[in-house]
């Protein structure tokens, strides 16, 4: 028979494995976790418990087919789920818990799906698979025969030597690297993330293997906190810390260089939020003399406060470990920097003379005025959290729509957003009294918003996008956003250099995007083969797409349906899919898993995300883009009223230019997910932490743009 605990075999007649010393029988560490015995998937045995945490719980495992022992992560967020002692299903709690525990699962599935890309990478644990089961998620990997590198750290005297946590760097950086290409940020970098594998054969010799990456995307409560909230103090930078902030590779290089302080030093680094008050960490050689220099400026350029002072990519930081280069230290890396900085803005002083004098000036003049507003502006929106919650409640996959609490969550949640964006608004313009609302019901916004801006009592700022140039008597009561359009870089944000916005937005200057969405094609991968996945780049028409799988087989947006059936040559098939439910968005039959594809569009991610867990693709129709057939389109467009007084437009009018820039889109589109970012800088951000739409990104210069009623 085999060891639950060692999985190595021993004869049943001895009660006690004989390796070891486990009793057959013995339960685990914690009654809700899975017994000993326990199979899953018809292939692994579930063994001894390794792990647990806030979410999840790790166990040795026996595969019955390749005859070798793993490890099975089960996703178990605590506070969100149970189990019955003996029993194999979690129960999840209801109400708003079950959308956590939902999204949860899909991030789980989802970080599941980006680790096996790097199984060939030897610095990066090895997953053999994920499925769904027991009303939960599992992840099967390799199991690592070692110590974490903080106990190997404690085994050798609570510090190493220079050369042996330079090796280890070195290889943490390897697996970092391939993370990054495939932008993914680590986050956790840790020594508790961080283990040791022991050869066996070849005492003191050990490989590297970086584990549970991404564990900072999974959160058991607030998830637009996770990032910041879901850390290790000393090892994390202080952009993490931040609900609204950068991270990208120099992240995960502050936390090398934080385990490399620790490694050589034996001294935990202190808190990076501690150090913007008070910068009191010591330089490693300060407390080792011994410590190399190069290794001591390295260090502390990768752990600089400043992350534009740090390397910004693990090439950088590996060439300066490995070759021992002397870098600059953080201060006199400032130093050049503004010195640099200082030659280009003297060379322009020179070239432009008294004309710099004259624009300054001027600048100063205007920042004076438009500091210096008095205005009392309200802020008005539809609330678009409760809608999405709606309509997902409508195709029949969250249930909680009977709960008078959860529905005051959910408009909380606009609120909180709006509140959010015009924070750092409040702030600079202390003089101007600010007023917001998310609005419950989206019909009765919108027809509430004409009846206001035709009677001249609309609010100072407002979503419009329900008003058109065809409704001339609404149109006509939009103000013009003169000073917003003349800031703007266009070069800057999606679209606005294209014809079609400088001949409509541009020139009216009465809307403009905050978001905009593209169509997409979500596949249900257990209903099609993987021949079916690989081919559907190169779909142009509804035949070959029925191809796939049968007639019946797909569904479609009843917002794209129409451009849909204008991209295809044979589109007219689509007419009778275009009637949907009077609540309907045409992908209920696909989250109820009867459809394998959803011709749809980005706007349906989270319904997707959250009605099929891991069970799904996105696929851009490439031939389509390619041909500028289908379109994309803008999902939120602002306005001001037109009947307001100088200083209240002025107001109105800087908030809307603040709506476009980075704080506000982050917030808007990225932290509260209400379509994808027009300003560029925070695509890219949207796409680091949604990994799924790079295709997306990839395409969006492509993409042409619906304006107006087309």
């Amino acid at each position: 028979m085999i060891c639950l605990n060692c999985m190595k075999q021993f004869d049943e007649k001895y009660g006690v494995c004989p390796y070891c010393g486990f009793i057959p029988g013995t339960p685990q560490k914690e009654a809700y976790h899975l017994m000993p015995g326990v199979i899953l998937k018809n292939r692994y045995v579930i063994g001894t418990t390794v792990g647990f945490g806030g979410f999840g719980i790790t166990y040795r495992a026996w595969d019955m087919v390749l005859e070798k022992k793993v490890a099975v992560k089960e996703y178990y967020p605590n506070g969100i789920v149970n189990r019955i002692p003996g029993q194999r299903s979690v129960i999840i709690y209801s109400g708003s818990r079950e959308n956590e525990f939902r999204s949860g699962k899909a991030r789980f599935l989802a970080e599941a799906r980006n680790m096996a890309k790097f199984s060939t990478n030897p610095n990066i644990v090895n997953v053999h698979e994920f499925f769904e089961e027991n009303n939960t998620a599992y992840i099967v990997m390799e199991f690592l025969e070692g110590t974490s590198y903080k106990q190997y750290i404690k085994e050798h005297g609570g510090r190493i030597p220079a050369d042996t946590a330079v090796k280890v760097a070195l290889s943490v950086l390897d697996a970092l690297k391939e993370l990054h290409k495939g932008k993914i940020v680590h986050r956790d970098v840790s020594p508790d993330n961080i283990f040791i594998v022991s050869s066996g054969a070849e005492p003191g010799k050990f490989r590297v293997k970086l584990i549970d990456f991404g564990a900072a995307r999974f959160s058991a409560g607030e998830e637009e906190k996770t990032l910041s909230i879901i850390l290790k103090p000393g090892y994390a930078p202080p952009e993490q810390y931040r609900n609204k902030s950068r991270q990208g590779p120099w992240t995960d290089i502050y936390a090398v260089g934080a385990v490399l302080y620790f490694s050589i030093t034996g001294v935990m680094p202190e808190e990076s939020v501690n150090r913007m008050v008070e910068d009191r960490l010591k330089a490693p050689k300060e407390l080792d003399a011994q410590i190399p220099q190069y290794l001591n400026d390295t260090i502390l350029r990768a752990m600089a406060l400043n992350q534009e002072l740090r390397f910004q990519n693990v090439e950088q930081f590996r060439a300066a470990l490995e070759n021992r280069n002397h870098v600059r230290a953080v201060e006199a890396e400032f130093s050049h920097r503004k010195h640099l900085r200082g030659l280009r803005i003297g060379a322009l002083c020179a070239v432009l003379g008294g004309i710099v004098l004259l624009s300054s000036g001027f600048y100063l003049f205007q920042r004076h005025r438009l500091y210096g507003i008095e205005a009392e502006i309200m802020v008005k929106m539809p609330d678009r959290n409760r809608e999405k919650n709606q309509e997902l409640d409508d195709a029949g996959r969250l249930n909680v729509t009977d709960s008078e609490e959860v529905d005051r969550t959910r408009l909380g949640a606009s609120d909180e957003m709006m509140e959010k964006m015009l924070q750092e608004y409040r702030e600079k313009f202390e003089k101007v009294s600010l007023t917001s609302q998310a609005e419950e019901d989206k019909s009765d916004y919108e027809k509430e918003l004409r009846k206001q801006l035709i009677s001249g009592q609309a609010p100072a700022v407002f979503e419009s996008s329900s008003i058109s140039a065809s409704d001339s008597e609404a149109w006509n009561a939009l103000g013009v956003m003169k000073t917003t359009y003349e800031r703007l870089k266009p070069e800057d944000y999606y679209f606005m250099e294209t014809e079609g916005f400088q001949n409509g937005f541009m020139k009216e200057k009465k809307q403009i995007p905050i978001a905009f969405s593209a169509p997409v094609l979500y596949v249900n991968i257990n209903l099609v083969s993987e021949e079916q996945l690989e081919r559907l780049g190169q779909i142009t028409s509804l035949s070959q797409l029925t191809d796939q799988s049968g007639r019946e087989s797909y569904c479609v947006s009843s917002e794209y349906g129409k451009m849909y059936s204008k991209a295809f040559s044979d589109g007219s098939k689509l007419e009778d899919l275009l009637e949907q439910p009077e609540n309907g968005r045409g992908y209920e039959p696909f989250l109820k898993r009867e459809k394998a594809f959803y011709l749809g569009s980005t706007d349906d991610y989270e319904a997707v995300r959250v009605g099929l867990g891991g069970i799904y693709r996105m696929a851009v129709l490439e031939e389509l883009q390619k041909n500028g057939k289908v379109k994309g389109r803008f999902t939120s467009l602002w306005s001001i009223s037109g009947n307001l007084d100088a200083e209240e437009k002025q107001a109105a009018d800087s908030l809307v230019y603040y709506l476009m820039g980075e704080n506000a889109q982050d917030i808007f589109n990225v932290q509260y997910g209400n379509g994808l970012p027009v300003n560029r800088d925070m695509m890219k951000i949207y796409v680091e932490s949604n990994d799924e739409f790079e295709l997306v990104y990839e395409m969006a210069d492509k993409l042409s743009m619906e304006y107006g009623e087309e």
